[in-house]
């Protein structure tokens, strides 16, 4: 199974890093954590699955630094180090999921759980916030599903993470709020739809970047040369990487076009105007609402799901027929050959042949009292293991074929380790 490490950089105030397995389980899986610094962080586990599943299982595995205090559908909380005003443990760690996927816990240790129906190439990314508010005495932070590919982020103030395309969104990997913009891969990120449409920043080819809307500083790092435009209060105002820009041009009013070359930029003065950021404010709370009703509608299906009898829509299955043979029935061996279908079971020393009438019409007695039969078709034997260490076979007709016994090597007596030969698998 290869592993590579793709991306690990920083840029602003966001460490990013990337890492993918090609050849993992039944899938692709690239995983790139981003961490605002000081603030949260985001891990998208992007799964492109090989092959076709009914029910294909995803587990994460969850270490924190103590024991969890609570869990639930898709949410870890904990005690988490701290070193302001003093390094001490505090309430308020926390993990989120982006689905209501069960939780369960081990010491340190959560896995969560999600099962569901797949198709090859089908691709489907699971977003976590992970984040810490310091003693808060009713968490806010929070992951909520948008699409395959989307979620909303409560940091606590409203983001939403996209990983690929979603809506007016275009990027390897974005995080968009109202403080700041995050993105890898990025080609064009708007907010609104149609006439309503507005466009937030574009670029001629991917472009990693970190834009704090309230200090308008934008890091950029562009791969080749690349032309990016994005909408701008005063562009008299801006710099790229401390100097006055000497080529830029405004295709449109309130947009401007600055073209950079390979490398990392810094632009300073490219604050949003307010008709931008009054816009995204109202799309996020777009997002946050279509999120949380999502969630709701979830959370009543699989309670709903839960309230019912797993079974109540399938058919009663009434018995064929019922044998009283005296004794506890240890195990059942199955059997549909050229003989006729018939059924053996074992009690005590005796393995029973039953009819599907259920009429015993052979009794197998054993030196022992049995512990397990099995049917071996290519021999046609019937085997049973009994608790004096023997392996008795018999025919089809019921006479004994052969008797093996079990010895314990000398080694095992040497090395005082008798308790291995009752205990070791198989």
């Amino acid at each position: 199974m290869d592993a590579a490490l793709q991306r690990a950089e920083v840029i602003g105030q966001t460490a990013v890093a990337t890492a993918e397995v090609p050849n993992a389980a039944y899938c692709r899986w690239r995983r790139t954590v981003a961490q605002r610094i000081g603030r949260y962080a985001l891990i998208a586990d992007d799964l492109t699955f090989r092959t076709d599943a009914d029910n294909m299982e995803v587990q994460l595995l969850w270490e924190t630094p103590t024991a969890p205090h609570r869990i639930g559908e898709g949410r870890v909380e904990f005690r988490a180090p701290i070193d302001v005003p003093e390094r001490r443990l505090a309430r308020g760690g926390q993990i989120h999921a982006s689905d209501p996927i069960e939780a369960k816990r081990e010491g340190r240790i959560t896995t969560m759980q999600w099962l569901g129906p797949v198709r090859s190439g089908e691709r489907r990314v699971f977003f976590s916030l992970v984040g810490i508010e310091p003693d808060a005495k009713q968490p806010s932070l929070g992951c909520l599903r948008l699409g395959p590919c989307a979620a909303v982020l409560k940091t606590p103030e409203p983001a939403v993470a996209v990983a690929g395309a979603f809506e007016t969104v275009a990027a390897e990997l974005s995080v968009l709020s109202q403080r700041h913009l995050f993105a890898i891969g990025l080609e064009s990120i708007g907010v609104g739809s149609g006439t309503a449409r507005q466009q937030l920043l574009a670029s001629s080819s991917p472009i990693t970047v970190d834009w704090d809307f309230g200090t308008g500083t934008l890091h950029l790092v562009a791969p080749t040369r690349t032309e990016v435009s994005l909408p701008c209060e005063n562009p008299a105002a801006l710099r790229l990487n401390g100097k006055v820009i000497e080529k830029r041009h405004a295709p449109s009013e309130g947009t401007t076009v600055i073209t950079l070359s390979a490398g990392r930029h810094v632009l300073t003065g490219a604050s949003p105007p307010p008709s931008v950021t009054d816009r995204l404010a109202r799309w996020l709370d777009e997002q946050v609402d279509r999120a949380e009703r999502r969630r709701n509608a979830e959370r009543t299906a699989l309670k709903a799901e839960r309230s019912e009898a797993p079974f109540a829509h399938l058919p009663e299955l009434k018995p064929a027929f019922t044998v009283e043979l005296g004794e506890r029935v240890v195990d059942v061996a199955a059997v549909n050959d050229q003989d006729g279908r018939r059924i053996y079971a074992a009690a005590g020393k005796t393995v029973y042949r039953i009819l599907p009438s259920g009429r015993i019409v052979q009794k197998l007695e054993c030196d022992g009292p049995i512990r397990v039969i099995r049917w071996w078709p290519e021999h046609r034997l019937l085997l049973a293991g009994c608790v004096d260490e023997k392996v008795i076979a018999f025919g089809p007709d019921g006479e004994r074929r052969w008797v093996f016994i079990s010895q314990m090597h000398p080694a095992v007596y040497r090395a005082a380790k008798t308790y291995w030969f009752k205990s070791a698998p198989g």
